[in-house]
């Protein structure tokens, strides 16, 4: 590798299945409480299995590269729960709404071997809020685009395509219904327009 900046992307379909790849017997992790089907069980078994596999991946991935001269930044995030959360207590819920925002609720992960500014990280946000947001705490020098967006971040973190959102507070709704964050998120739709269609 030359000296200069590398990006890497890469996308996986960890949480776009049910999980019936692997037979019950190679489950290393298995649920405590049985949900009372043996199908959702099993599946819960090789997802959670996968999800240890995944922090001892990760854990050989940022020990490698804490040793690196280069500083590395390595961010892990979803886009969506995996598909058997409605099937879950935690997923049942009466209000549309809420369930839209647990069924899109994934942790995230923000590691490097040098400082970065984590006092700028929320404790929440959408996933197309993390550009902008990387990009910040890398100190490199943001568009407009991207400027605007973490400000929008800063009063509506969180807001689907369906038009469900998530203030600072934790408080959800539907744009439907109107909203103080109605404005925030049509400046992110009128810029998000700009920057795909301009020209130059």
């Amino acid at each position: 590798m030359e000296e200069g900046p590398r990006f890497v992307w890469l996308l996986t379909y960890q949480n776009h299945a049910w999980y019936e790849q692997n037979e019950p017997e190679y489950d290393t992790v298995h649920v405590t409480e049985d949900p009372g089907e043996q199908q959702l069980t099993e599946q819960l078994n090789e997802y959670m299995t996968s999800l240890e596999m995944s922090a001892e991946a990760i854990r050989e991935l940022t020990e490698h590269f804490e040793k690196s001269e280069r500083p590395v930044i390595i961010c892990m995030l979803g886009d969506h729960a995996p598909v058997m959360i409605n099937h879950l207590e935690c997923g049942a819920t009466d209000d549309d709404d809420r369930r839209e925002i647990l069924a899109r609720m994934v942790p995230w992960m923000i590691w490097s071997n040098s400082a970065v500014g984590e006092e700028k990280l929320p404790a929440v946000m959408s996933t197309f809020f993390m550009p902008a947001t990387l990009t910040d705490l890398a100190g490199i020098p943001l568009p407009l685009y991207y400027e605007v967006m973490l400000k929008v971040r800063e009063q509506c973190p969180v807001f689907t395509g369906n038009g469900v959102w998530m203030d600072p507070d934790g408080n959800v709704g539907n744009a439907a219904a109107g909203a103080n964050t109605e404005k925030y998120r049509n400046l992110y739709y009128y810029m998000e327009y700009r920057q795909l269609t301009e020209k130059g």
